[in-house]
């Protein structure tokens, strides 16, 4: 599967040189125009999607469930902070940290410190960052996605700790579904397959909105911060990106307001259709609705607060 998308990519890239492609496109430009936009999306994307899903098999065979127990504080908020920092430090997407998570609650870590590591290590692990910076041109968005990412993270494990007692009491009757000890390039191009298929689906998606959203609604989500943030979050959602490729997605949207796309990076790692399912099958359903309504909020709060640190509410 993993070597049949390349493959895909590679004959796409190729074609467009061909006679034929040329003569198709100059009868059809707008589809020229979406497809070369598609293209250099998942291309840019690409490295960061395979460094990344290498990083996180290594992490998953080298970190044990137990490892994490013995690093992570018991109780508290100290739980909660030392996770989101030590989250930050592994180069894990989306379709690990969930299965991760399970195991580190079945280890003995407490549900706020095992949710907080499952959403840090994907929104503001170094890689993320940097896709960013690369993505961006520059650090002001990168550094304000860390901090956004960061907060919000924090005040789902906050959340977690204070009111989701009832919402994860039962958590230990769902069994984990990750098959329990796998190859390193079996979870690598697990990782990179789920990926590469959300990821091309969110560059088409990016591609055409370009292409056909009219100029006066790029110009009000240009002004008006709130409703940019809560739109641009709600396609992340739909979306349901990998968080080592969504800036590239992001950054392609000219003309949204910064904050719309500082929103879009923050609130995909904590919750989207794609991670709905995943944790509603193996976290169950209480608590994959407990995380999506917190995770949603922190995250517009994060960004909002965030997009007013960094000057962008003018």
């Amino acid at each position: 599967m993993l070597l049949t998308l390349v493959a895909v990519l590679v004959v796409a890239i190729a074609s467009r040189g061909h006679p034929v492609a040329q003569q198709f496109f100059a009868q059809f430009p707008r589809v020229h125009v979406v497809v070369t936009a598609f293209l250099a999306l998942v291309v840019q994307s690409l490295p960061f999607v395979l460094v990344g899903s290498m990083l996180s098999a290594t992490v998953a065979l080298w970190m044990t469930p137990d490892r994490w127990a013995r690093v992570l504080p018991r109780r508290g908020i100290a739980a909660v902070l030392v996770a989101a920092l030590v989250g930050i430090c592994v180069p894990t997407c989306e379709c690990s940290s969930v299965p991760l998570a399970k195991r580190m609650m079945n280890s003995g870590v407490t549900p706020a410190a095992a949710i907080t590591v499952m959403l840090a290590a994907p929104s503001a692990n170094p890689l993320v960052v940097y896709a960013t910076f690369t993505a961006f041109g520059g650090w002001e968005m990168a550094v304000a996605r860390l901090v956004a990412g960061m907060l919000a993270v924090v005040g789902v494990g906050v959340s977690v700790m204070v009111w989701g007692g009832r919402a994860f009491a039962g958590l230990g009757l769902v069994a984990p579904h990750d098959g329990g000890r796998r190859s390193w390039w079996g979870l690598m191009s697990h990782d990179v397959v789920d990926s590469l298929t959300f990821l091309c689906v969110g560059a088409f998606l990016a591609a055409v909105i370009n292409l056909v959203m009219p100029v006066h609604l790029l110009v009000s989500l240009s002004h008006q911060v709130v409703f940019a943030v809560v739109i641009m979050m709600t396609l992340a959602i739909v979306a349901s990106l990998c968080s080592f490729g969504d800036a590239f997605v992001a950054a392609s949207l000219v003309g949204v307001h910064p904050a719309g796309m500082l929103g879009f990076m923050v609130v995909g790692p904590i919750i989207d259709m794609k991670l709905a399912s995943m944790m509603e099958g193996i976290l169950g359903d209480r608590p994959t609705r407990f995380i999506a309504v917190s995770g949603f909020v922190s995250a517009l709060v994060a960004t909002l607060t965030v997009a007013w640190l960094w000057g962008w509410w003018g």
